[in-house]
């Protein structure tokens, strides 16, 4: 049986910060503060119909997957955004749904990336 590894594209992340390395630790930080808060929200206006936010919070959260090395999510809730905004609805919940499943499934490496690079910072 093959099991599926979630890990964050370090070899992009390298590439996109380049020499920024003290400055990528606050970003995961931020990621790991507000992202769980804003998928729920996303959720609770999914529940009460308000698909104006629900396209508006994924347009302004789809950046933050590509900052923490996740640019496949980024083009997963840019996807449901778009989706959203042709009032597909269902199968945007849908999407989402599995869109959750996955980001959970890639927590553990981005709180993982997010405690190396606190250690980065603390030893420089």
């Amino acid at each position: 049986m093959n099991t599926i590894e979630y890990e964050i594209d370090k070899v992009f992340l390298n590439a996109y910060y380049k020499d920024l390395v003290n400055e990528v630790g606050e970003i995961f930080e931020l990621f790991l503060q507000e992202t769980p808060l804003d998928v729920h929200e996303i959720k609770q206006h999914f529940l009460i119909g308000n698909y104006k936010e629900v396209a508006a919070l994924m347009h302004k959260i789809a950046p933050c997957f590509y900052n923490v090395g996740l640019p496949t999510l980024t083009s997963k809730i840019r996807a449901i955004e778009v989706s959203v905004n042709e009032g597909k609805i269902d199968f945007a919940k849908l999407e989402m749904q599995h869109f959750e499943e996955e980001l959970n499934n890639f927590m553990p490496s981005i709180v993982k990336e997010h405690n190396r690079l606190v250690n980065i910072e603390h030893v420089a």
